[in-house]
Formats: structure tokens, sequence, C-alpha cells
């Protein structure tokens, strides 16, 4: 599927989406959400990114456990898959892997990947339904794995 730069307009972050994917900034406290053209009665794909302030000396593996309990409390039987250190835009990061139901759709998968940059942490998240997880991995990685923080100017 082609792919589409996006910069957000205030924060300043950039990521490929989908070219015929819908995004939306600045909704219900979330900083970026993309969801695929409808398909009913099908749920369709989103990717979403949230930012939040990190307090000096956060830490990355405190973070997704804080980010992941939050999960845990607004989700529906959330079943942690995977969960791995990796790399966005040059820096640490972990990806994790969740499943949970979702009452109209079904099982659901949520990968995520978290990275601190700067004053703060940033989470992309992409959701899709368990089924078609196989087919859309790869899609979703790419558009995490393009994901490039704002940068602090030079002194």
């Amino acid at each position: 599927m082609e792919l589409r730069a996006h910069r957000h307009s205030t924060v300043g972050f950039s990521l490929p989406l989908p070219a015929p994917w819908e995004a939306a900034e600045n909704l219900h406290g979330t900083a970026l959400i993309a969801v695929e053209p409808p398909r009913p009665p099908y749920f369709r794909a989103n990717l979403n990114v949230t930012v939040e302030e990190a307090p000096a000396g956060a830490e990355l593996d405190d973070w997704v456990r804080r980010s992941l309990g939050q999960l845990d409390r607004v989700t529906d039987r959330l079943y942690l898959i995977d969960r791995q250190p990796t790399e966005v835009d040059g820096l640490p990061a972990i990806r994790s892997l969740s499943h949970h139901v979702d009452p109209e759709h079904g099982g659901l998968a949520l990968e995520q990947w978290t990275l601190l940059a700067g004053p703060y942490a940033y989470v992309v998240s992409a959701s899709t339904t368990a089924a078609e997880y196989d087919e859309r991995h790869e899609l979703m990685s790419r558009v995490a794995e393009g994901f490039v923080a704002p940068r602090e100017p030079e002194p």
C-alpha cells in the first residue's frame, strides 16, 4: 500500500500514513488518529499517536508499564502477548503486542511502539481485528518505524 508523509501541525512529529486513510489531529486527547476507509460492518483498522509530557528522569520501561496499566483499565480482557525492545527514529523504544475484546467486533490486536524523546513520551498505536493482524502487521510496522520525533534546535 502506498504511504504518504504526514507531519503533525502543532507537535511536529512525522510518520508515513496509508494514502487512502483519513487522518485527524488533536481529537479526544489524541495527537493523531488515522483510520482506513469504511468497510461496513467490519472494524476500521486505525493508527494513533499520543503525546504526553514525561517528567524529568522518566524511564521507558516505567512508561510502558504505566501505559499498559491504563489500557488494562479501559479495555475488556487485555492480554499482553509480546513486549520487545526496539528502536524508532534511532531512539530506544519498546514494542508491545496485546489482544483485547471489543463487544461489537470481537478480538482486536493492538500493537504499540513507545519512546521517550526530549521532554515527551510518544506512543504509536495500531489496532486491527485479530483475524486480520497477520496481513496488516507489516503495514503497521512500516508506519510506526517511520515515526520521526521533533528535534530540539541545536544551540
